[in-house]
């Protein structure tokens, strides 16, 4: 009997509660819940009789309660990991033996920073620097950027007469191309600035509108200041009234935030205290920063501070100089048919004081990174050297009439290693072995995945669209190269990768191309030549003079149908805008011209 009553005791103060909880569903009622319901499966063996309570009245529903402000993330300290600040140099026309093959040219700031950092022998670019700024900012070749050259192409006919007997006369339409990168398009500044990097843009930019200079600026792709950049390919501007040196009123005309400079001054050297004085005033210290520098330098005129000339008379050795002045205003001075003594490989001196002026510059760069505190309010905090990643890059191969190239061949403007290899160093102090060197081909479109893997940026269709107003996704051509710096095995895609090069120019006067598309994978580089239809093949490791075409050696044949039907495969998706259309005989009208396949049994070897 007791029993029944305990169990219609228990049912009654069930129901209650569950009326209460009902009403009011928190936390404690719920746990009160739970703990009747234990209680009827295991009553106590002598509870006393649960006195009824009367049922209480229903309280109000809580409001719901706001949430909670997401906590700041916390301050950087003084000695705390961060993301890396980039400070990206890109040189205009320093070729690969401007820099590591001369017994004239002197940069001891550079050669300082070479035993710093880490080398890349095997560093490419395109042939020109705008398809290269295009490539090196989108991570994307010239087929997608459709940029292959400085402004739209000459859609007229060329008629071609090569100097080469052997080459027929033929004639020739450019593709049209694009004349700036497209706003359409993700820079690497609209990449890193997801991870709240500020983003400078300093010296030459060549990638904007020429008539309408704020359509692919700068800003319009990603950079939160820019000195100096837009359409233009050099200085001076459109009037010549400029050149590399201001007004006799301190301005540079031609580029936009340069603001005011003491009479004369040096193009280069202004820029340069612009990129430091926006490092000590403008930075903020509690977010990386990634600035772009890239003077116009070593690119005409041929114009060059008298000091630095002075400089390079002094100390020239046994260098018998070549100095042909280029007046202030004059144009673009190339100092044409530079003769040295035949013993002598390197004897302009204008130009050679052009290096030594940015040797100058890049040094007092270094200097103020290794030199400041990366927050100057805290008294132990690091260098900004210690958590900066430098690159010193070039955008093409040197001028051959400016200073020679040998003993690669070619030069800028031409698809071989003359016009497409350049110098590269990287130093990133404690993390990137210093005096090495790696001999892996990289290039330009590479750089945009490994800022990204070090900034810890996922690069997809999410984060373009959420990152800015592109709407556009395009798959990156490069990959990343960031295991090379810490001295890691390449991943099994970096090993077999294919470089690719588009370059269906009309041949020009200045550099003796020929309209090319190019692919090179390890040691072997095939190109196309579309002037008579031929393929080349050259083994680059064995042969970086490219004086010896496999086309025909019956051991490569193979490899070289296997690397032509890779050619053809990334260039089936091309639009026909960016197809030449050529008469090979010069006779008829100039027709579209794409790849063909290489077929052995006919192929034979185009003349040299």
């Amino acid at each position: 009997m007791l029993l029944a009553m305990l169990e219609k005791k228990a049912g009654l103060c069930l129901l209650i509660i569950w009326l209460i909880t009902a009403c009011t569903p928190t936390k404690d009622n719920l746990k009160a819940a739970d703990s009747a319901a234990a209680e009827e499966q295991n009553p106590p063996d002598a509870a006393p009789e649960p006195e009824p309570e009367p049922e209480p009245e229903p309280e109000p529903e809580p409001e719901p309660e706001p949430e909670p402000e997401p906590e700041p993330e916390p301050e950087p300290g003084p000695n705390q990991v961060s993301l890396p600040n980039i400070l990206f140099v890109y040189i205009d026309d320093l070729g690969w033996t401007d820099l590591w093959g001369s017994d004239f040219y002197q940069t001891p700031n550079i050669d300082a920073f070479r035993k710093k950092s880490m080398s890349f022998t095997r560093a490419y670019a395109s042939p020109l620097g705008t398809p290269s700024r295009a490539a090196l900012l989108s991570g994307l070749y010239a087929d997608k950027t459709q940029i292959y050259k400085q402004g739209l192409g000459t859609y007229k006919v060329k008629e071609v007469k090569p100097r080469i007997s052997k080459v027929p006369f033929y004639r020739m339409i450019e593709p049209r191309g694009a004349a700036w990168l497209a706003e359409n398009i993700f820079t690497i500044a609209e990449s890193l600035k997801t991870k709240n990097y500020q983003t400078v843009h300093v010296g030459k930019w060549n990638l904007s509108n020429s008539n309408n200079p704020m359509i692919g600026s700068p800003e319009a792709q990603g950079f939160d200041v820019n000195f100096g950049g837009n359409h233009h390919v050099e200085p001076p501007n459109d009037k010549g009234d400029s050149g590399f040196f201001a007004t006799d009123k301190g301005l540079f005309p031609s580029f936009p935030n340069l603001g005011t400079a003491a009479p004369n001054t040096y193009l280069t050297d202004h820029i340069s205290n612009l990129a430091l004085d926006w490092l000590a005033k403008e930075r903020d210290v509690k977010r990386p920063f990634f600035m772009y520098f890239s003077p116009f330098s070593v690119h005409t005129p041929m114009q060059a501070p008298a000091a630095d000339q002075q400089y390079v008379l002094e100390n020239k050795g046994k260098v018998k100089v070549y100095n042909k002045p280029c007046p202030i205003g004059s144009g673009s001075c190339y100092n044409v048919f530079v003769k040295c003594e035949t013993d002598q490989k390197h004897c302009n001196l204008t130009f050679a004081a052009m290096i030594k002026n940015i040797d100058d510059n890049f040094g007092r760069l270094i200097t103020y990174l290794e030199t400041t505190p990366t927050d100057p309010n805290h008294a132990n905090s690091r260098k900004l050297i210690d958590n900066t990643l430098v690159v010193f890059y070039s955008d093409n191969g040197g001028l051959k009439k400016v200073s020679s190239q040998k003993p690669l061949r070619g030069q800028k403007g031409t698809i071989y290693e003359g016009g497409i290899r350049v110098p590269l160093m990287v130093r990133w102090d404690n993390k990137i072995k210093p005096n090495t060197q790696v001999d892996m081909p990289v290039i330009h479109v590479d750089f945009f995945p490994t800022f990204n893997a070090l900034a810890g940026i996922e690069y997809t269709r999410l984060t373009v669209r959420e990152g800015s107003r592109i709407n556009r996704y395009y798959p990156l051509d490069g990959l990343n190269i960031a295991p090379l710096f810490f001295s890691q095995p390449p991943s099994t895609a970096l090993q077999q990768r294919s470089l690719f090069w588009h370059y269906p120019n009309v041949p020009s006067v200045l550099w003796n191309n020929f309209p090319t598309t190019a692919l090179m994978q390890g040691n072997l580089k095939l190109i196309y030549r579309y002037d008579i239809g031929k393929y080349e093949l050259y083994d680059i490791k064995a042969d970086p003079n490219e004086n010896r075409n496999l086309i025909q050696d019956v051991a490569y044949q193979q490899k070289a149908v296997t690397l032509s039907k890779q050619l053809q495969q990334r260039t089936a998706k091309m639009p026909d805008s960016l197809w030449p259309k050529i008469s090979h005989q010069g006779e008829g009208a100039p027709r579209l011209t794409k790849l063909k396949p290489f077929n052995p049994s006919s192929e034979k070897p185009p003349p040299r």
